[in-house]
């Protein structure tokens, strides 16, 4: 496959890939007191195969963009920022919170 067809993929798969992630963690939560433990495990286990299934198009984005390299420079780099950012912003929020309890 073409340099240029990877880069294009991966810039997909990254966002694909982050919008799972994000889906398959916001559907975790807490269950309301009614429901069965069956509904509760299979809402878990349908969390975390989206959420799994996000995170492999992330990582395979960051493959793609380490493939294209050679001929798609600026998609690849696009491509490493938007696998990085999230990591990043979650890092800075982090450190944010635990300097400012301290």
């Amino acid at each position: 496959m073409r340099k240029a067809i990877v880069a294009n993929v991966g810039l997909c798969s990254v966002v694909v890939g982050w919008a799972l992630c994000v889906l398959g963690f916001s559907r975790y939560g807490d269950p309301s007191p009614g429901e069965s433990a069956e509904a509760i495990t299979s809402k878990l286990i349908l969390s975390l195969t989206i959420s799994l299934i996000g995170l492999f198009l992330v990582l395979m984005a960051l493959w793609m963009s380490g493939n294209a390299f050679s001929q798609a420079k600026v998609r690849s780099a696009i491509i490493a920022v938007l696998v990085a950012l999230p990591y990043m912003l979650f890092a800075y929020q982090f450190v944010g919170i635990s300097l400012a309890l301290h």
